[in-house]
């Protein structure tokens, strides 16, 4: 891939600095066309660009093309194509939800962990923030994964050894993470687990949406459903915030610095480099993006996550059979892991390696159920709040279904 651009802005992985101007918000998709006649958001998006990306050099409205884009669940996303002597130069102007949305998201913490990253080179460049969102690095060519590539498949799981699928790289990179000594006053907090009192506070918010709207709340995920889910989510707080009584508890509770959103549409694969560059070219590289929701966390939180997400969650059509991994698919992925996060280990263990890899895996499973219900209450949330054109209620659901199945696996006889 090619070297990372640089800025001589003094608004580039700085959070603290913002840039005076507001993008004024426009919820529906529109073309380019249409933005550029649109001369409030246009000319802003283009201050904005020109100040905080100076390498853009702009001597015609014309030389600035800007595109929104889709899939984003929380913000609206505006691809700015600029130039520069040595040619295209490209950047995400990522402008925030409704004010009422940033009760899920603290957006000083985003733009701390997000500049942090940045510096990491874990992260897009951070090329600094204005009043109601920031403008970052965009990696040209790049697409999302489809989740159905978030699997190792058969011709890894044949060679484990080998790096031959995005599935090796997602783990590499959230290892990564993982194994990140945090600076101070970086993340929300300095070590502690969030997901319990994070997951509180989204469920207080939803009893405040059910208090007043509880007829659409029943309609949406189904009648009875609202009040089992906040029964289970106290039941399985109890049973994980537990201590651990075996080595692969403790090391799936282990409090790691996690994503908390490795899902397909926030990891980008990469396209291939000019022939004639002579650069080396990785067909399995990725590069993971968005960063809203990175805090401390058990580690077996973020993996059960990103289990979750390698079913079709997104577009709403999970097989939570058929998509989320079990057996000799589960084993490959949880050991890759482990191998990632303690090398050497896997001998030390001995005899005792594949029942210490069992054990983390129903960890991971049971963690999952965190992911379902900490997404059940936010979906509640974003259905009240939200003007972006998504069917929060139906994610509801579907991520209610997907705890039950769960359930029935992990905790039917712990409950």
């Amino acid at each position: 891939m090619p070297s990372r651009p640089r800025s001589t802005s003094i608004y580039v992985n700085n959070p603290t600095d913002i840039l005076p101007l507001t993008v004024p918000k426009w919820d529906v998709a529109v073309s380019s066309a249409a933005l550029k006649n649109n001369s409030r958001i246009f000319d802003t998006i283009r201050e904005i660009v020109t100040t905080l990306c100076p390498d853009i050099t702009i001597t015609d409205v014309d030389d600035l093309e800007i595109t929104q884009l889709g899939g984003g669940l929380t913000n609206v996303l505006y691809l700015v194509k600029g130039h520069e002597g040595k040619g295209v130069v490209n950047c995400l102007v990522r402008v925030n939800g409704s004010e009422e949305s940033d009760i899920l998201v603290d957006r000083q913490i985003e733009n701390r962990v997000s500049s942090y990253l940045s510096k990491m080179s874990l992260a897009p460049i951070y090329f600094g923030r204005f009043q109601n969102g920031r403008v970052e690095e965009f990696y040209t060519g790049s697409s999302p994964l489809s989740p159905s590539k978030m699997h190792p498949g058969d011709s890894q799981l044949s060679s484990p050894a080998e790096c031959n699928s995005y599935c090796w790289r997602i783990l590499e990179s959230m290892s990564k993470m993982h194994l990140l000594e945090i600076p101070e006053g970086v993340a929300k907090t300095d070590g502690e687990a969030t997901i319990w009192d994070q997951t509180d506070e989204w469920m207080r918010l939803a009893e405040e949406i059910y208090g007043k709207n509880g007829g659409k709340v029943e309609e949406g995920m189904g009648e009875g459903v609202y009040d089992k889910l906040k029964e289970r989510w106290g039941i399985i707080k109890e049973h994980l915030a537990a201590e651990p009584k075996t080595p692969a508890e403790a090391f799936a509770r282990a409090t790691v610095f996690c994503h908390m959103d490795c899902q397909s549409l926030n990891i980008l694969t990469l396209p291939s480099p000019d022939s004639s560059s002579g650069e080396a070219y990785d067909p399995h590289a990725i590069k993971l993006i968005d960063f809203e929701y990175s805090c401390f966390n058990p580690r077996a939180v973020d993996l059960g996550n990103t289990f979750c997400e390698i079913c079709e969650c997104n577009d709403l059509k999970p097989d939570w059979d058929k998509e989320y991994p079990q057996g000799e698919e589960a084993t490959w992925i949880v050991e890759r892991y482990v191998d990632f996060q303690k090398p050497g280990m896997r001998e030390e263990m001995g005899e005792g390696w594949d029942e210490f890899i069992e054990g983390v895996r129903i960890e991971i499973d049971k963690h999952s159920l965190l992911s379902h219900y900490g997404w059940c209450f936010w979906s509640i949330i974003q259905d009240d709040v939200s003007h972006i054109d998504y069917d929060y209620m139906l994610y509801a659901k579907i991520r209610w279904g997907g705890s039950c199945w769960m359930w029935d696996r992990v905790m039917k006889d712990v409950a």
